[in-house]
């Protein structure tokens, strides 16, 4: 966490996205925060996050903004009176931004450094091979490509089950345009740690520069079979243009916003800009989701700080929506919803469990989703090639209506 930690000011000063660079009044905003935090006063800059994120509820960097200044709150002072309400409220800030955005590798990285640290830079166990590994990433780092390629051999040698040299190398192969050893090395990082997406992707990448385009798409699948909210994977996956995006996308950011702020009975107003057709399924789930929660609250074992969103709770809401949704497309046959009609579609089948683990994963998700594919080895693949991959790529995401 202390390594990601040092990105914070630097982050929130150069990294904001297209909408924070046309937007000054956000930018000044998030310029405050900065300023607040970098003070310390967290009780100012937490009023101001919340004000920000009220503003601007469908923008991905008031969230992150938000998420950033609630956490250094409470890294600050981790066992203070206000530690967990800070922790609350900047997890809550992180999942919005990850629903709001799948694709931010910073807030994965974030969600993964919290929930599962040990996925993250795994480190070799052997203090040899660690101190080569640093020798190889000191290497590249200087433009030493060559003498990279010989330290990380060293690691492998010093520690052949260390999947992330194997990735690293199988990178400056390809960098170096030697297909045939990227494609092979590649191939050996994801048998010794088929979990990690890394392999799987550098796989893809390399089948991908050589015109295997269904090798590369298997390998995608693959990669997020390993890690469904792995930013890179659906990155490549939708630059290979087969009308593949991650679903997501379509997911309306009212519906986020009314589970945000706890409103069990959605009314039409509340869901303006939302297919007035979905209405009576969206507000089915947001009650779902709503109450959920508040009984979760209600039973939560005090010695957990944080609300933990679980696999469970996202399919029992998705099927109460789609309970709906069945009898209002019973009623208007010829109208649909891009979204909607997707999970009914893998509904029907039996597929929604996969649907979920896809198109809404989340760390949370991991122990359930491990489990899930040791009982259904073969069924996250299958979706993608059933339901994802033949849905049409006329399809518009919402950002270019």
């Amino acid at each position: 966490m202390s390594r990601i930690w040092i990105l914070f000011l630097c982050f929130l000063f150069s990294g904001t996205s297209t909408f924070a660079q046309s937007s000054p009044d956000l930018t000044e905003e998030i310029q405050e925060l900065i300023a607040l935090v970098g003070k310390a006063e967290f009780d100012r800059a937490g009023t101001l996050a919340s004000e920000l994120v009220t503003a601007h509820p469908d923008v991905f960097d008031a969230h992150w903004a938000a998420f950033r200044t609630h956490f250094e709150a409470f890294r600050a002072q981790p066992d203070g009176p206000d530690s967990a309400r800070y922790l609350e409220v900047a997890l809550k800030r992180l999942g919005f931004a990850r629903r709001l955005d799948p694709l931010s590798y910073e807030a994965w990285e974030f969600a993964l450094s919290f929930w599962n640290p040990s996925r993250l830079n795994a480190v070799p166990q052997s203090p040899q091979a660690e101190q080569a590994l640093a020798e190889a990433e000191n290497l590249f780092a200087g433009g030493q490509e060559a003498k990279a390629i010989t330290a990380l051999h060293q690691v492998i040698n010093l520690e052949p089950s260390y999947a992330t040299a194997y990735s690293r190398l199988a990178e400056l192969y390809l960098r170096d345009s030697k297909f045939d050893e990227a494609l092979k090395i590649s191939r050996t990082a994801t048998e010794k740690n088929p979990r990690d997406p890394t392999g799987f992707f550098m796989l893809a990448r390399v089948a991908a520069l050589l015109g295997k385009g269904e090798d590369a798409v298997d390998s995608l699948i693959s990669s997020l079979r390993a890690d469904p909210g792995y930013p890179p994977a659906w990155e490549l996956i939708t630059q290979l243009n087969l009308g593949i995006e991650h679903m997501g996308k379509y997911f309306p950011r009212p519906v986020l916003w009314l589970i945000d702020q706890e409103i069990e009975e959605a009314s039409d107003q509340d869901l303006a800009g939302v297919s007035e057709l979905t209405h009576p399924a969206w507000k089915a789930y947001i009650t779902t989701k709503v109450r959920w929660r508040k009984f979760t609250f209600q039973r939560r074992n005090p010695q957990y700080k944080v609300y933990r969103y679980t696999f469970r709770e996202e399919l029992t809401a998705l099927t109460d929506l789609l309970v709906i949704w069945k009898e209002v497309k019973a009623e208007n046959p010829d109208q649909g919803d891009v979204l909607l009609d997707h999970w009914l579609a893998a509904s029907q089948a039996g597929a929604l469990d996969a649907a979920v683990f896809s198109d809404l994963f989340v760390e949370q998700f991991r122990q359930d989703f491990t489990g899930w594919k040791i009982e259904n080895p073969e069924k996250f693949k299958d979706y993608f090639y059933n339901f994802v991959i033949p849905r049409t790529s006329n399809n518009r995401s919402p950002q270019e209506d």
